[in-house]
């Protein structure tokens, strides 16, 4: 087949010559709820075969591979609680579906599906990313189930033609769009530790309640930055509300004359 011929990857899979693919935040989860899924299966599978454990006289591995495969049940929950708020579940479903409150709920993983939005939604310890990812997982279920050829990328917006690009770009634009935002939330914190400084220099002075003023507005603009993020990043889109309005008290308490403002401030940092 001459390079006319040769078809065009797909999307959401890379080939030798090209970058790895970036999925779209829902598939990237689903990926890695497969992975872990996968792994735990896989190392089910492996402790069942009895005859060469039984002729294991040193005690506890039997226990060793249970605790191994209960690990294995913590990371997939994780896992699986990241793709219902990828999947634009609220907390109360969450804890309606664990059986707890949703405060409950937010306590337990709300930091795991913190990281995963930050840090880890794009990221996999694979050099050839989540797409590659996926096909290595359909090749392993195949051997199990051989009518089930594509049982992970089937699933996937990125392999259907119709939706893939569209939801690929738009995923990539709210990544750039929260990196920018971090990026402007970074320059707003060192503009409010200057004002901070201004303000306190200015106290009893005519110029005190401009950099009062100042200040206000630089927590304002904090606020403004966390509201945007909600839309950014939906996963933690509660807690980004939560933060801008602790930033809009934050302004009120500025203008407020009292004791306490200082001290309230301080503690919103």
């Amino acid at each position: 087949m001459s390079d006319e011929e040769s078809p065009a990857p797909r999307v959401g899979v890379t080939t030798s010559e090209s970058r790895p693919a970036t999925l779209p935040s829902l598939d990237e989860a689903y990926v890695a709820h497969a992975d872990a899924l996968s792994r735990l299966a896989a190392d089910a599978l492996r402790d069942i075969p009895l005859e060469l454990r039984a002729l294991d006289r040193e005690y506890g591995g039997f226990l060793s591979a249970a605790l191994h495969l209960r690990y294995l049940a913590d990371v997939l929950v994780e896992k699986a609680v990241i793709v219902e708020k990828e999947r634009g579940a609220s907390w109360t479903d969450i804890g309606n579906a664990a059986g707890m409150t949703k405060q409950s709920a937010h306590e337990k993983w709300g930091t795991a599906v913190g990281a995963w939005t930050v840090v880890n939604q794009r990221r996999h310890p694979t050099e050839f990313g989540s797409a590659h990812l996926a096909r290595r997982i359909d090749e392993w279920y195949a051997e199990l189930h051989p009518d089930e050829e594509h049982a992970i990328t089937a699933g996937l917006a990125s392999t259907d033609p119709t939706r893939g690009v569209a939801e690929a770009q738009a995923a990539a634009a709210h990544r750039v769009a929260a990196r920018l935002l971090y990026a402007r939330l970074d320059e707003l914190k060192k503009e409010n530790a200057v004002a901070f400084n201004a303000a306190f220099e200015a106290t009893g002075t005519d110029g005190h309640a401009a950099a009062r003023q100042r200040r206000a507005d630089m927590r304002t603009a904090q606020a403004e930055v966390y509201e945007q993020l909600a839309i950014a990043e939906p996963t933690i889109a509660d807690e980004h509300r939560a933060r801008a309005k602790k930033q809009r008290e934050l302004a009120a308490s500025v203008l407020t004359p009292g004791p306490s403002r200082l001290t309230n401030e301080e503690t919103g940092q």
